[in-house]
């Protein structure tokens, strides 16, 4: 991943609740700045720079810090990625962070004296190993920022690679396209002319076997005259499939067989009446008033007048008995299929010969002529079943003698054959006009491949992009065989270093650091093994030793000094890329006198900064004084300031007189000045509410060397104000209001801004009364112009 370019946005984190990157980190004309390879950031105690460290720090340990609510952060990388308070688990950045949080982790013995510090490996010292690792990489090289070695041919050989592959692709991307477009373009795509070559779902992949097709047999190439005559034939329409014809069922043997036995079937006439048997007409209509009489329940005859007596019913039912009316309605049943085959005669043989081709429609003519003739013989025959039938209806009683039909549906069933072979041609024809036409499509279609390949130059372009492609794996072959040989070396020496592993080494380091840059031969860091070596090998811990004794009690001075020289030193950690490594410290001089300071910053420029061990460093500091050394580090940095307004802190570009004048001298003087020239806000009240103390401080210097000697603090501010009231306020403010003197009560006092604003204004105007000269210098050097004021 990239360097960070900026935390674009913070909320509720801390005492950052609603920061804004691009509204506050700007030069003089609005432009937005971004972080650096090196980035210097001021601020004084509480406004925030540890709450900033532990942002970055929650990267480094994969989750975000606890007790803080719901926090939200935006970081923007080099390179265009985002990261945001959700991303903290998965990120890939390789971060190291020095703050409080470092200290509790690594340093629990602070705490409980029984606790050890956690161990750490570097590389050991033998000579030998050494040399073999030192030559391997020598062949190896860096790889930044400058390549070197085998580094820098494999930069080569994958620059060639991209070259060749940037040829290769270029190339093929070409042809493709044009492919493409022939395939598919709606003006000249061969998919938007399927009428013409058959296909509407053509695309670039069956152009490209088209194109094979052709390679492979040239036979497939036809003439334009050939051509000329499939265009014609695809313009012939072709007929829908024409579906079969429903067929007559009629079984006329059945039929007639059961004609013939229900016309002569006969009728027990026991208990029949004898004049009815014999008058079939007089019998019907007995039969037919005795329904009408049952029907309506009536007890005298409708026609006589006269009453029908019981015996006459009885005689009557035994006449029509259930053997005559089962025979009657078997006789009914059969006249009406009959008449249903008739029907189905009748409505039969419904032909359109326009679904044929028109060579088929005289045979159909004949067809329906031949139908119309042998249907009526049919029908004829049918009719003839039908009257016998009816005529014993009629005549219930008394069987018939049959008379003989003839079955013409023979007749019939062999047009119907005709037909379906008529119609089985009509949809060959049909079948073997679209195999045309489709194979026509198809010849024209390879034609127009054909014909497109021979416009474009095809074969050329295809040999030139094999042998860009040869040149792309050749180029290929050569980077892989150095990848694998960096790969190998780089193995060799991890494997050596594994060899060298060494924690004591890790400790050594520490002292190395103690001793060398802030001279404490007394304070030392040792590895010490705990219990038998095991199959893991030895078990190692850390422990402080003053002399050879156990250092139980260290101040806070020696504890930040041992902290940060285990923090430098395990950046050399096996396993850690310190190049690749993004470090942020944060305020590494706390409770360090002067001449630590200057070796805290000793060690930064000469383990970090000059040796390259980082990819990008932030250090935040509240001393004016390490600020003043960090001002001398290194190129490409960048200046930040952290200003804390109220509640929220906010991050802005480095004010000029900080950058330039770095002094707690000056900075003093611009607070005072603020005090005197702003009216209180809740913006800036914590400038009134601090004036006590940087009141006096400044006052210490400013007379200290305006009025050198041995003479108090009052006589001083008597020289000074001139005045008798102005010497009583001046105590007041920088000795009851910064110290609290005179009882604990005065700090329960609310301060009274005008007073301060007062006493700011006589102490600025002093000033330029004492040294006018002095006094315009002062203002230039907090970015007040001399007519500004």
């Amino acid at each position: 991943m990239g360097k960070i370019k900026k935390i674009k946005f913070i909320k509720n984190f801390g005492i950052f609740k609603d920061f804004d990157w691009d509204s506050n980190v700007t030069d003089k004309h609005g432009n937005t700045l971004c972080f650096k390879n090196i980035n210097i950031i001021y601020g004084r105690n509480y406004s925030g720079k540890t709450t900033l460290s532990r942002i970055i720090q929650s990267f480094e340990n994969k989750e975000l810090p606890s007790k803080f609510g719901k926090p939200e952060f935006e970081i923007e990388l080099e390179d265009g990625t985002i990261l945001t308070q959700d991303d903290v688990s998965e990120s890939s950045l390789s971060i190291r962070v020095f703050n409080e949080d470092f200290i509790s982790k690594y340093f629990r013995f602070f705490v409980d004296p029984d606790e050890a510090i956690e161990p750490f490996a570097v590389l050991g010292e033998n000579v030998f190993i050494e040399k073999e690792i030192r030559e391997l990489e020598e062949k190896l090289g860096k790889e930044e920022p400058e390549a070197t070695g085998l580094y820098k041919e494999l930069k080569e050989k994958e620059n060639a690679v991209n070259k060749k592959k940037t040829s290769y692709n270029s190339a093929s991307e070409k042809l493709e396209k044009q492919l493409q477009k022939k395939a598919i373009d709606r003006e000249i795509g061969i998919k938007y002319h399927a009428d013409k070559f058959g296909d509407q779902n053509y695309n670039i992949t069956k152009l490209k076997n088209d194109i094979k097709k052709i390679k492979e047999n040239h036979s497939l190439i036809i003439s334009e005259d050939e051509k000329r005559k499939l265009e014609e034939l695809i313009k012939e329409e072709s007929k829908d499939e024409i579906q079969p014809l429903k067929t007559m069922d009629i079984d006329f043997n059945s039929l007639k067989s059961k004609v013939k036995s229900l016309v002569e079937k006969k009728v027990l006439k026991t208990e029949k009446i004898e004049e009815l048997v014999k008058n079939a007409m007089l019998n019907k209509w007995v039969q037919e008033g005795k329904k009408l009489h049952e029907e309506y329940t009536l007890k005298v005859c409708a026609f006589c007048g006269n009453p029908i007596s019981r015996e006459r019913w009885l005689e009557l039912e035994r006449h029509f008995d259930e053997e005559t009316k089962k025979l009657e309605k078997e006789i009914q049943k059969l006249i009406d299929l009959i008449e249903g085959k008739i029907e189905e005669i009748k409505d039969g043989f419904k032909v359109n010969k326009s679904i044929f081709y028109s060579k088929f429609h005289a045979e159909i003519d004949i067809l329906i002529g031949e139908y119309k003739g042998k249907s009526e013989l049919v029908i004829k025959e049918l009719e003839k079943l039908k009257r016998q039938v009816e005529a014993r209806k009629k005549d219930i009683i008394n069987e018939k003698q049959f008379e003989d039909v003839e079955d013409h549906t023979e007749q019939l069933k062999e047009i119907y054959d005709k037909y379906e072979k008529i119609r089985q041609e009509s949809n060959n024809y049909t079948n073997n006009l679209q195999k045309e036409q489709a194979a026509a499509k198809e010849k024209l279609r390879l034609k127009e491949a054909y014909d497109f390949i021979k416009t474009i130059d095809y074969d050329s372009k295809i040999e030139e992009i094999n042998a860009l492609k040869q040149e792309k794996e050749r180029a290929s072959d050569e980077y892989e065989k150095i990848k694998k040989e960096v790969e190998e070396i780089k193995k060799q020496i991890e494997a050596k270093k594994r060899m060298m592993k060494n924690e004591e080494e890790g400790a050594r380091k520490v002292n190395q650091y103690l001793n060398n840059h802030f001279g404490h031969p007394y304070l030392s860091l040792r590895a010490i093994q705990e219990g038998e070596e095991s199959t893991r090998g030895k078990q190692i811990k850390f422990k402080v030793f003053r002399g050879d004794e156990v250092a139980y009690n260290l101040s806070k001075g020696e504890r930040n000094l041992l902290a940060f020289c285990y923090f430098i030193a395990k950046l050399g950690e096996i396993g850690i890329a310190p190049e690749q490594t993004i470090i942020w410290i944060d305020d590494p001089v706390s409770s360090l006198d002067s001449n630590h300071i200057f070796f805290i910053y000793s060690l930064l420029e000469s383990e970090i900064v000059k040796k390259r061990n980082y990819k990008q460093l932030f250090i935040t500091t509240h001393n004016l004084m390490f600020l003043k050394y960090l001002l001398r580090l290194g190129e490409d940095k960048i200046y930040l300031f952290i200003e804390r307004k109220g509640k929220t802190s906010l991050i802005n570009k480095m004010p000029k007189y900080l950058k330039e004048y770095v002094t707690e001298f000056i900075y003093l003087f611009e607070q005072i000045y603020r005090c005197a020239r702003e009216e209180q806000t809740d913006d800036n009240y914590y400038i009134f509410y601090n004036f006590g103390n940087n009141a006096r401080k400044f006052l210490e210097i400013y007379l200290f060397y305006k009025y050198p000697g041995i003479i108090s603090d009052e006589e001083k501010y008597k020289k000074f104000f001139r005045e008798e009231i102005p010497v009583y306020i001046a105590n007041r403010l920088t000795n009851e209001m910064s110290h609290l003197a005179g009882g604990l009560e005065r700090g329960e006092q609310p301060i009274y801004f005008e007073e301060i604003k007062k006493e700011a204004q006589k102490i600025v105007d002093r000033i330029e009364e004492l040294d006018s000269e002095q006094y315009n210098s002062l203002l230039r050097s907090i970015g007040v112009a001399d007519n500004d004021h």
